[in-house]
């Protein structure tokens, strides 16, 4: 009785250690771009906006192949977006910021080229997010605070590099491009491109 329990004591510390490595957890920081390209009657102007952002991103695995592992991911992007302040002749002052942020579910396939070293592909879908506060003042007029919120559907594709330190932590790297409609809420652009870099939990 004390074998077979034993037996099945290590065959559950087996299995455990068999999915120890099925789950990472990405922290992740770095910079966002938005561009678009907008129609008017006086012409066409295409503008471009950036901030800093972060990441935290939770995938588990659901199947591994000889060539490679697919995986569900969550990640939440969060974004400062662009700040700027205009003042007209002394006279009035604007401030605004605008900030973006993204949480789309979908998969994560990644292709093992060494033992350590590792590329995977990501398709997404989801919700994002944009804010614009504003703050305007003159001194004929009293202070006029606005705060306005857009949620819109977004469709995500990406790209990254994962190089495995240790067994529970990696250095990654990758590139992430958002589709939405364009200028929602005054955020500017149909693509935000994302580039960020930090690190992996693997457990």
């Amino acid at each position: 009785m004390r074998v077979f329990s034993k037996m099945i004591w290590f065959s559950v510390l087996s299995c455990s250690a068999g999915l120890a490595q099925n789950s990472d957890l990405g922290l992740l920081g770095g910079w966002s771009n938005s561009t678009a390209q907008v129609t008017t009657g006086g012409g066409t102007s295409v503008t471009s906006s950036g901030g800093p952002g972060g990441q935290i991103n939770y995938a588990f695995q659901v199947l591994g192949r000889p060539t490679g592992e697919l995986y569900v991911e969550v990640p939440f992007i969060a974004e400062a977006g662009s700040a700027s302040t205009s003042i007209s002749m002394g006279q009035s002052v604007e401030v605004s910021a605008k900030s973006t942020e993204f949480l789309a579910p979908g998969v994560r396939y990644k292709l093992e080229l060494h033992e350590r070293v590792a590329l995977y592909g990501t398709l997404d879908i989801g919700l994002a997010s944009f804010g614009h506060d504003e703050v305007a003042a003159g001194p004929a007029s009293s202070t006029v605070i606005t705060a306005t919120r857009t949620n819109t559907v977004a469709l995500g594709v990406g790209a990254g590099l994962d190089l495995r330190l240790t067994r529970l932590l990696s250095l990654r790297g990758e590139v992430r491009d958002f589709v939405t409609g364009s200028g929602p809420n005054q955020i500017d652009g149909r693509n935000h491109l994302i580039v960020q870099a930090g690190l992996g939990f693997h457990f």
